[in-house]
């Protein structure tokens, strides 16, 4: 697989003519929301609020962000439905509902789906995350969990056109490989990978040698595959403690110990990569680059897409799972 551009679709109509939904997707930091019409998303807006805060201040915040949200999206346009996925669904967002266990069909997630209306939102119709369950001697002894994943998941086939088994590694927060085949979510794997590297840079004594994610132009290569190699020979620890070293003993430069710590915090999370299927790399940049790069050179079969069709793939598994759902 090649990376793929973000490609508009072709419309046979004007967005006009066809149902808007207003899709929610909030995590553990933001809640977003977009308007989905047509073949694309037409309109967007977010609030730095999820469920880090929900967790320690209650659902007050998240209310009144939807409150504003959904408000400025009904003056967008006339919505058909509002659906909603990720965390929101979760035990610290507005509406809990159950994992659905893996392997998820499809068909059970749209029938999951769940309407309820809520004071001062209305209706929201929300999607069922999936659970991994444990399954001992031979396999991961704690299973795992997926909200908001899944969704993409099922946008992303669409979108890229994807047969048979397809593995997805969501780069963001939580690092999360998502196994899907033409049927189902077949299961996921989580790690800590991306608030373990933000931890690093913003709250340890390396936050004086190094660059910032978000002012990073293009990853320095060579600094990355060391970082790798790093974190292969001594674990992340060690590596960490090694990019502190590399710029007071090698002269490293704050963006190359970034670098560094990138390689390091992909290789601890190389179980993600581990399997024969083709992989759909996605979420933020300074990961899935340098890592597709390493795996295209042990001669796998992996794919990147950008932000904007990720967002596109969010928007568009919620509709999708809804059209299919009792309720469409």
């Amino acid at each position: 697989m090649q990376d793929r551009p973000d490609e508009a679709e072709p419309s046979g109509s004007t967005n006009a003519e066809r149902p808007a939904y207003a899709v929610i997707d909030s995590g553990t930091t933001r809640t977003r929301l977009r308007i989905w019409q047509g073949n694309g998303v037409v309109w967007q807006d977010e609030r730095r609020v999820g469920a880090a805060r929900t967790a320690s201040e209650g659902t007050e915040p998240l209310t009144l962000a939807l409150t504003e949200l959904l408000g400025a999206a009904h003056q967008q346009a006339t919505l058909r439905a509002v659906i909603a996925s990720g965390m929101i669904t979760s035990n610290v967002g507005l509406f809990e509902v159950p994992h659905l266990p893996a392997p998820a069909p499809y068909e059970a997630l749209a029938a999951g789906i769940c309407r309820r209306d809520l004071p001062g939102l209305g209706e929201i119709f929300f999607v069922p995350g999936v659970k991994t369950l444990p399954t001992g001697i031979g396999s991961d002894p704690y299973g795992d969990v997926l909200r908001g994943e899944e969704v993409e998941a099922v946008g992303l086939r669409e979108l890229l056109g994807l047969r048979g088994e397809v593995s997805f590694v969501h780069y963001g927060s939580h690092h999360k490989l998502i196994r899907t085949d033409d049927q189902s979510v077949l299961g996921s794997l989580t790690t800590l990978g991306g608030e373990l590297l933000s931890a690093v840079l913003g709250h340890t004594i390396l936050a004086s040698g190094t660059a910032a994610l978000s002012t990073l132009g293009e990853i320095d290569l060579e600094w990355w595959n060391r970082g790798w190699a790093a974190g292969k020979q001594g674990g992340f620890a060690r590596a960490a403690f090694s990019g502190r070293l590399a710029g007071q003993l090698l002269g490293a430069a704050p963006e190359q110990v970034t670098a560094f710590l990138l390689g390091a915090v992909s290789q601890q999370d190389a179980v993600l990569l581990e399997g024969t299927a083709p992989l759909v790399l996605y979420g933020h940049a300074s990961f899935t680059g340098p890592v597709a790069g390493r795996l295209r050179g042990e001669g796998r079969d992996v794919q990147v897409v950008g932000p904007e069709l990720g967002e596109r793939a969010a928007a568009l598994g919620a509709v999708r799972l809804f059209e299919r759902s009792l309720y469409a």
